[in-house]
This record gives C-alpha cells, sequence and structure tokens, in this order.
C-alpha cells in the first residue's frame, strides 16, 4: 500500500473513532437538561443511554457476513448539541468511499470460510474476552454518560459538571494510544489489566466520598482506566492466528460484549429511582471494575483460539 491510500485508511479510522465516543458520551454531558425538559425518569434515560450498545451488538452479528462478501470497502439546545455529530459522521464517510473505489476490480485471495458464532461460542476463551469487553464497555458508558447527573445532584453546576467528561476523554487518550504496545511487549500482562481497573475502582469509589474541589481527581483516574478499551481490542487480535478467526472472535466478543454493556446504564438509572442516592451505583460500578480485573486476568493467560477449537 503506497502513502497515499495509508494516509485515506488512517483518515478513516480516526474521523470513526472521533465520531463514535463523543456521539455517545454527549448524550451524559446533556442529562440534566435532558430530563428537565422531557421529564423523562431514570430508568428511562437509563434505556436512552443502553440504546448505542444494542445497536453495537446487533450490527456487530453481521460483521463476519459483511467482511466476507465485503472485504476493506437548534439555538444551542441539547438537540442541536447531539445532532451536529451527524456532520462529522459524513466527513468521515468520503475516504472510505476514495478507498473504495481504488479497491473496486482487484482481486481478493481466497482465505478461507469464516467461522460460524456458534462454533467461537463453544470455547471459554470467547466468553472471557466477551465479558472482559463487555464490562470495561459497560463501565465506560455509564460513567460517561451519568456522571454530569450524578455530579450535578451533588450540587456542581452543570457546565463544570459536563466539563468532568471531557477530562475524562482527554485524559483517556495518552494512555489509550500506548496500551496495545505495552501489552504486546510485557511480560506481566496483568499487572497492566489490573492497574486500568484500579484507576477505575479507585475513581468510581472516590465519587463517594471526595469533595467536589477534588472531583476532577476522579476523572483523571477513570480517563486512565478507560484505556481498558484498546487493550480488550487488542486481545481479540492477539488470541487469534488467522484473519478470519480475528473476524469471528471479534464479532462474537463485541457483539456479547456490548449485550454486557447495554444492561449497565438502564441498570443504574433503575437502581438510583429505586434508592433515591448515588451511591449504591457507584459501588457496583466498583464492583464492575474488580469483576473486570478478573476477566482480564483471565484473558491475559488465556492461549489462541484455534487452538481451543482444535483441542475441542
Amino acid at each position: 500500500m503506497t502513502t497515499q491510500p495509508r494516509l485515506l485508511a488512517a483518515s478513516c479510522v480516526l474521523l470513526l473513532a472521533l465520531n463514535l465516543r463523543p456521539v455517545v458520551s454527549a448524550v451524559g454531558a446533556v442529562v440534566p437538561e435532558l430530563r428537565v425538559d422531557t421529564g423523562l425518569s431514570a430508568s428511562v434515560i437509563g434505556l436512552l443511554l443502553s440504546l448505542p450498545m444494542l445497536v453495537f451488538a446487533t450490527l456487530g452479528l453481521t460483521a463476519p457476513a459483511l467482511a466476507e462478501r465485503v472485504g476493506h470497502a437548534l439555538g444551542g439546545t441539547w438537540r442541536l448539541g447531539l445532532g451536529s455529530w451527524t456532520a462529522l459522521a459524513g466527513v468521515a464517510l468520503l475516504p472510505w468511499l476514495v478507498l473504495t473505489r481504488r479497491a473496486a476490480g482487484q482481486p481478493v485471495a481466497a482465505t478461507g470460510h469464516r467461522l460460524p458464532l456458534r462454533t467461537v461460542a463453544r470455547t471459554r476463551l470467547a466468553w472471557t474476552l466477551a465479558l472482559y469487553f463487555g464490562i470495561q464497555a459497560m463501565l465506560a458508558y455509564v460513567i460517561l454518560g451519568w456522571l454530569p447527573e450524578i455530579l450535578t445532584h451533588r450540587g456542581l453546576g452543570a457546565t463544570a459538571a459536563a466539563y468532568q467528561v471531557a477530562v475524562i476523554i482527554i485524559v483517556g487518550i495518552p494512555p489509550a494510544a500506548v496500551a496495545s504496545s505495552v501489552l504486546s511487549r510485557t511480560r506481566r500482562p496483568e499487572v497492566l489489566v489490573v492497574t486500568l481497573s484500579g484507576c477505575y475502582l479507585a475513581g468510581f469509589l472516590g465519587l463517594v466520598v471526595v469533595p467536589l474541589s477534588a472531583v476532577v481527581v476522579c476523572s483523571i483516574l477513570i480517563g486512565i482506566g478507560s484505556a481498558a478499551f484498546p487493550v480488550a481490542l487488542s486481545l481479540i487480535a492477539m488470541r487469534s492466528r488467522s484473519p478470519l478467526a480475528t473476524t469471528s472472535l471479534s464479532a462474537f466478543t463485541q457483539s456479547v460484549g456490548y449485550l454486557v454493556a447495554a444492561l449497565g446504564p438502564f441498570a443504574v438509572g433503575a437502581l438510583y429511582e429505586w434508592t433515591g442516592s448515588w451511591t449504591p451505583p457507584l459501588v457496583g460500578l466498583a464492583i464492575g471494575a474488580v469483576v473486570q480485573a478478573v476477566c482480564g486476568i483471565l484473558a491475559v493467560r488465556a492461549g489462541t483460539l484455534d487452538d481451543a477449537l482444535a483441542s475441542s
């Protein structure tokens, strides 16, 4: 691949990445205003926050088939704030169209057939990765979705509360950029997954006990912990040796994982509505961070999908 197609491919990935998380986390930033304006209950807001994960899970089921068939081819209101992200999605489409035209007509080498998801589902490795992926996604989307509401409930201004989401996203960029490299080079990968989960744990518990003046420390810890996302994606590639196995393992992991993640925002909203306090949901998130660490340890010590299928 020459320099220009590489730059186009990199632009595709960067633009899509820039569009995916902010458009989901942007909902959380306007939850307090959204609830006042619409009168929606915490349970309904939780369901709204869960919808992206449900869509991710549903579309993830079709990824192997698509890969096999297609191949590398309003006045400052919350409505305007969320709707503005559609423009970035349109921009992200442009370099993909250029790459598709370049790839049209080029021969594709036959590489066999993808693995059925039911075959992948028979391995313990696939479920371990799916749980690790799902829990880290659940924790991330819960905190991005509910953090402004949690902080405004404690007395922080709506703008200052929304800024904490920005802190989490910005702080998370450097560790996310190096996490995959560290995972592939270190001899003790379990230290990495435990450290990231520990940052989540400290950040969630900190939101219960620290004064509002120090809440940015919790946001920083949570931002560091969010680097578990690239670790989860890297583990999918590291736990399979062939492209087709990677595609099938990725589809299973992300589909099941996002179904697990989708439970989080709704459960947190329902738990808050039931208890009238944000302490039980935050303690629940802290427990989730511990479970994430356990799943991560099992995932980094596992073998490959190819070996697991060969021995079954």
